[in-house]
């Protein structure tokens, strides 16, 4: 059973699911995407975009497609947060807050550099 305990909502609800959607694909009211980046390796494509909402904080989108790499091998490289402050030089630290081992659901509290 993967339901949530009795009285705890999901962390995620379709509503939520829906909204990410919109912001992603522009469709959510909100100002234009501006790209900032875009660079590619032979297996690797990485590109990024940056917008000022009026109300909130700044957003960043970013898309990253690999070549001949498994769904898998992906998610591991990026969940592991121990190994990633080799590579992602914004990260300052961060700390798991919550994990669920039968959804792999997880609460993660990362600092970055601004």
């Amino acid at each position: 059973n993967n339901s949530p305990e009795p009285g705890k909502l999901d962390a995620v609800t379709s509503e939520d699911a829906e909204h990410l959607c919109q912001l992603v694909e522009g469709r959510d009211g909100g100002p234009v995407w501006t790209q900032i980046l875009d660079r590619s390796t032979p297996t690797m494509l990485y590109q990024a975009w940056h917008r000022d909402p009026e109300i909130g904080p700044p957003q960043y989108r970013s898309r990253t497609v690999f070549e001949d790499a498994t769904p898998e091998l992906v998610r591991d490289f990026f969940w592991d947060d121990d190994f990633r402050s080799n590579w992602d030089d914004m990260l300052i630290r961060c700390k798991t807050l919550e994990e669920c081992p039968i959804t792999g659901t997880m609460v993660v509290h990362w600092i970055r550099k601004v």
